[in-house]
Protein backbone atom coordinates (compact mmCIF):
# COMPACT_ATOMS: atom_id res chain seq x y z
CA UNK A 1 0.00 0.00 0.00
CA UNK A 2 1.14 3.80 -0.84
CA UNK A 3 -0.07 7.10 0.58
CA UNK A 4 -1.94 8.99 -2.08
CA UNK A 5 -4.01 12.60 -1.15
CA UNK A 6 -4.13 11.74 2.19
CA UNK A 7 -5.50 7.84 1.62
CA UNK A 8 -4.14 4.54 1.52
CA UNK A 9 -4.48 2.99 -2.18
CA UNK A 10 -2.71 -0.42 -3.29
CA UNK A 11 0.52 -0.36 -5.42
CA UNK A 12 0.16 -0.80 -8.76
CA UNK A 13 2.42 -0.42 -12.28
CA UNK A 14 2.14 3.26 -13.49
CA UNK A 15 -0.35 4.41 -15.84
CA UNK A 16 0.09 3.96 -19.52
CA UNK A 17 -1.42 6.75 -22.07
CA UNK A 18 -4.05 4.38 -23.69
CA UNK A 19 -5.11 2.46 -20.15
CA UNK A 20 -8.90 1.77 -19.88
CA UNK A 21 -9.11 2.95 -16.22
CA UNK A 22 -13.14 3.65 -16.06
CA UNK A 23 -13.81 0.11 -15.86
CA UNK A 24 -17.41 0.88 -17.68
CA UNK A 25 -18.31 3.43 -15.45
CA UNK A 26 -19.54 6.74 -16.56
CA UNK A 27 -17.30 10.22 -15.47
CA UNK A 28 -18.94 13.41 -14.71
CA UNK A 29 -16.37 15.47 -16.65
CA UNK A 30 -17.20 18.77 -14.98
CA UNK A 31 -17.42 17.47 -11.20
CA UNK A 32 -13.93 15.58 -12.42
CA UNK A 33 -12.17 18.51 -13.29
CA UNK A 34 -13.51 20.78 -10.66
CA UNK A 35 -11.80 17.53 -8.33
CA UNK A 36 -8.48 18.12 -10.18
CA UNK A 37 -8.57 21.51 -9.38
CA UNK A 38 -8.67 21.11 -5.61
CA UNK A 39 -6.45 18.72 -5.44
CA UNK A 40 -3.54 19.08 -8.13
CA UNK A 41 -2.74 22.81 -8.36
CA UNK A 42 -3.57 22.54 -11.67
CA UNK A 43 -6.10 25.69 -12.46
CA UNK A 44 -8.26 26.05 -14.69
CA UNK A 45 -8.23 22.45 -17.00
CA UNK A 46 -10.76 20.30 -19.16
CA UNK A 47 -10.54 16.44 -20.13
CA UNK A 48 -8.16 15.12 -22.38
CA UNK A 49 -10.23 12.37 -22.79
CA UNK A 50 -12.83 10.81 -19.83
CA UNK A 51 -11.12 7.50 -18.83
CA UNK A 52 -10.32 7.14 -15.44
CA UNK A 53 -10.05 5.15 -11.79
CA UNK A 54 -10.51 8.94 -10.01
CA UNK A 55 -10.74 6.95 -6.45
CA UNK A 56 -6.97 5.73 -6.74
CA UNK A 57 -5.67 7.93 -8.19
CA UNK A 58 -5.68 11.68 -8.73
CA UNK A 59 -1.99 12.62 -8.22
CA UNK A 60 -0.74 15.74 -10.29
CA UNK A 61 1.34 13.36 -12.74
CA UNK A 62 -1.59 11.29 -13.90
CA UNK A 63 -3.53 14.04 -14.48
CA UNK A 64 -1.51 15.66 -16.27
CA UNK A 65 -1.38 13.57 -18.47
CA UNK A 66 -5.06 13.78 -19.07
CA UNK A 67 -5.72 16.85 -18.79
CA UNK A 68 -5.04 19.67 -21.04
CA UNK A 69 -5.59 24.03 -20.39
CA UNK A 70 -8.86 25.39 -20.95
CA UNK A 71 -8.84 27.98 -23.77
CA UNK A 72 -11.09 31.05 -23.69
CA UNK A 73 -14.05 31.33 -26.57
CA UNK A 74 -13.80 34.95 -28.32
CA UNK A 75 -17.42 35.81 -29.03
CA UNK A 76 -15.90 37.32 -32.34
CA UNK A 77 -15.83 35.00 -35.53
CA UNK A 78 -13.37 36.60 -37.20
CA UNK A 79 -13.07 36.28 -41.43
CA UNK A 80 -12.13 37.36 -44.75
CA UNK A 81 -14.84 38.67 -47.49
CA UNK A 82 -12.59 38.81 -50.62
CA UNK A 83 -13.31 39.24 -54.34
CA UNK A 84 -10.58 38.10 -57.08
CA UNK A 85 -10.49 39.25 -60.71
CA UNK A 86 -12.42 42.40 -60.16
CA UNK A 87 -12.28 44.34 -63.90
CA UNK A 88 -10.81 47.91 -63.30
CA UNK A 89 -9.51 50.58 -66.03
CA UNK A 90 -6.53 52.80 -64.74
CA UNK A 91 -3.79 55.12 -65.84
CA UNK A 92 -0.20 54.10 -64.82
CA UNK A 93 3.04 54.14 -65.74
CA UNK A 94 6.66 55.72 -65.82
CA UNK A 95 6.10 58.26 -68.70
CA UNK A 96 3.61 60.68 -69.14
CA UNK A 97 2.51 59.32 -72.49
CA UNK A 98 1.60 55.67 -70.49
CA UNK A 99 -0.38 57.57 -67.61
CA UNK A 100 -2.41 58.95 -70.46
CA UNK A 101 -3.96 56.15 -71.59
CA UNK A 102 -5.86 53.48 -69.67
CA UNK A 103 -5.09 50.26 -69.16
CA UNK A 104 -6.72 46.99 -67.92
CA UNK A 105 -6.28 45.66 -64.43
CA UNK A 106 -7.87 42.78 -62.32
CA UNK A 107 -7.74 43.69 -58.56
CA UNK A 108 -7.86 40.85 -55.59
CA UNK A 109 -9.28 42.58 -52.20
CA UNK A 110 -9.78 40.65 -49.33
CA UNK A 111 -11.57 42.77 -45.93
CA UNK A 112 -10.93 40.70 -42.43
CA UNK A 113 -13.58 41.99 -40.12
CA UNK A 114 -15.50 39.74 -37.57
CA UNK A 115 -18.40 38.69 -39.41
CA UNK A 116 -20.49 37.09 -36.58
CA UNK A 117 -23.51 39.18 -36.48
CA UNK A 118 -23.44 38.09 -40.81
CA UNK A 119 -22.87 34.65 -40.20
CA UNK A 120 -25.55 34.01 -37.02
CA UNK A 121 -28.08 36.51 -38.63
CA UNK A 122 -28.08 35.47 -42.16
CA UNK A 123 -29.37 39.41 -43.10
CA UNK A 124 -27.85 41.71 -45.70
CA UNK A 125 -27.89 44.79 -43.41
CA UNK A 126 -25.14 43.02 -41.02
CA UNK A 127 -22.35 41.88 -43.54
CA UNK A 128 -20.26 44.06 -45.30
CA UNK A 129 -21.65 45.37 -48.81
CA UNK A 130 -19.01 43.37 -51.37
CA UNK A 131 -20.98 45.75 -54.05
CA UNK A 132 -19.57 48.66 -51.87
CA UNK A 133 -16.38 46.74 -51.75
CA UNK A 134 -16.16 46.88 -55.74
CA UNK A 135 -17.38 50.12 -56.02
CA UNK A 136 -14.44 51.37 -54.15
CA UNK A 137 -11.81 49.65 -55.39
CA UNK A 138 -12.65 51.31 -59.05
CA UNK A 139 -13.48 54.81 -57.57
CA UNK A 140 -9.51 54.68 -56.19
CA UNK A 141 -8.02 52.94 -59.37
CA UNK A 142 -9.56 55.14 -61.82
CA UNK A 143 -9.35 58.34 -59.51
CA UNK A 144 -5.56 59.65 -60.90
CA UNK A 145 -3.10 58.51 -63.05
CA UNK A 146 -0.16 56.31 -60.86
CA UNK A 147 3.27 56.10 -62.36
CA UNK A 148 4.17 52.83 -59.85
CA UNK A 149 1.41 50.10 -59.38
CA UNK A 150 2.64 49.62 -56.16
CA UNK A 151 1.60 52.95 -55.34
CA UNK A 152 -2.31 51.67 -57.22
CA UNK A 153 -2.22 48.53 -54.43
CA UNK A 154 -1.74 50.74 -51.31
CA UNK A 155 -3.95 53.39 -52.25
CA UNK A 156 -6.29 50.99 -52.98
CA UNK A 157 -6.12 48.72 -49.48
CA UNK A 158 -5.79 52.64 -47.97
CA UNK A 159 -9.61 53.66 -49.67
CA UNK A 160 -10.75 50.29 -48.37
CA UNK A 161 -9.89 50.19 -44.76
CA UNK A 162 -10.91 53.95 -44.69
CA UNK A 163 -14.20 53.04 -45.70
CA UNK A 164 -14.99 49.78 -43.93
CA UNK A 165 -14.24 50.60 -40.49
CA UNK A 166 -15.62 47.27 -38.88
CA UNK A 167 -11.81 46.08 -41.05
CA UNK A 168 -9.16 45.38 -39.07
CA UNK A 169 -6.72 44.31 -42.06
CA UNK A 170 -7.16 45.08 -45.95
CA UNK A 171 -5.36 43.12 -48.24
CA UNK A 172 -5.18 44.78 -52.07
CA UNK A 173 -3.49 42.67 -55.42
CA UNK A 174 -2.96 44.84 -58.50
CA UNK A 175 -2.28 42.81 -61.38
CA UNK A 176 -1.40 44.78 -64.65
CA UNK A 177 -2.30 43.04 -67.94
CA UNK A 178 0.22 42.86 -70.91
CA UNK A 179 2.77 45.21 -69.40
CA UNK A 180 4.87 47.14 -71.76
CA UNK A 181 8.37 45.61 -72.25
CA UNK A 182 7.96 42.29 -69.99
CA UNK A 183 6.70 39.84 -72.59
CA UNK A 184 4.53 38.56 -69.91
CA UNK A 185 1.29 38.24 -69.40
CA UNK A 186 1.08 40.37 -66.15
CA UNK A 187 2.55 42.13 -63.71
CA UNK A 188 1.26 42.67 -60.29
CA UNK A 189 1.65 44.25 -56.33
CA UNK A 190 0.27 43.12 -53.45
CA UNK A 191 0.14 45.22 -50.50
CA UNK A 192 -1.07 44.63 -46.49
CA UNK A 193 -2.62 47.32 -44.41
CA UNK A 194 -3.71 46.49 -40.63
CA UNK A 195 -5.26 48.91 -38.42
CA UNK A 196 -3.03 50.17 -35.52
Amino acid sequence: MQANEGRAVPSQRPVRDGDDLGAGRAVDADAKVAEARGKSGFGRYVLFYGHDDWSCRADAAFLAGKLRPERPVSDALPGWVSIRGLRCRARQGTTPEERERESDYLVDVSVHADLRAAAESDDLTTAIDISAIAKTVREEMARCPRALVERMAADVAGALLARFTEADEVRARVEKQRPEGLDADAESVEITLRRT
